[in-house]
């Protein structure tokens, strides 16, 4: 993090997690370590690894907080990210995350939402977005991908009856109508 953050990083955080070798402390995690140690517990190095990569997308000119890595290691994207996927209307397509899928099965009256007011739709979804943080956190499994996509089949264009064939059945409605036919 020094590497890429530099004096943002060391002033907040320090050198090294660790009190310097000569001295009572040497080799004891500072209270920044102490921090870090505590919120990347359950973490793998792949995940870490990972997090390092998308860290350059979503934290451009400062460096993240603990949690906030912690989040990037589980692959949490930023509200605004999960709200531009789920807009697109595509919420189970290839091409939104799992963490998405996640976020949408949290949202009360999902299949509503579009029909809410702009704001009352971004409340939704921010709702779902920090309960699905918080599964996330406590290492939550994220939903897997669909297995397929059904296909949205439109109806097909109605097709008007010949006179011929449709007149006994208007005859019918007709009497019921009028009250003297069989209900």
């Amino acid at each position: 993090m020094a590497s890429t953050y530099g004096h943002r990083w060391a002033s907040v955080c320090g050198d090294s997690p660790e009190h310097p070798t000569p001295g009572p402390l040497a080799g004891q995690l500072t209270d920044a370590g102490k921090v870090w140690a505590h919120e990347l517990r359950g973490i793998t190095g792949a995940e870490m690894r990972a997090a390092l990569d998308r860290m350059s997308q979503v934290h451009i000119d400062f460096a993240p907080t603990a949690p906030e890595f912690r989040l990037l290691c589980l692959n949490v994207p930023p509200l605004s990210m999960v709200m531009l996927a789920l807009d697109k209307g595509d919420e189970y397509g290839a091409d939104v995350s799992a963490f998405c899928r996640l976020v949408w099965q949290f949202i009360r009256n999902r299949w509503g939402l579009d029909r809410l007011p702009e704001l009352a739709r971004e409340k939704a979804i921010a709702a779902a977005y920090k309960l699905a943080v918080r599964h996330r956190l406590a290492l939550g499994e994220l939903p897997p991908a669909p297995v397929a996509l059904l296909e949205s089949v439109k109806p097909a264009k109605p097709v008007r009856a010949a006179a011929d064939f449709a007149a006994p059945f208007l005859e019918q409605c007709r009497q019921m109508i009028n009250g003297r036919g069989d209900a």
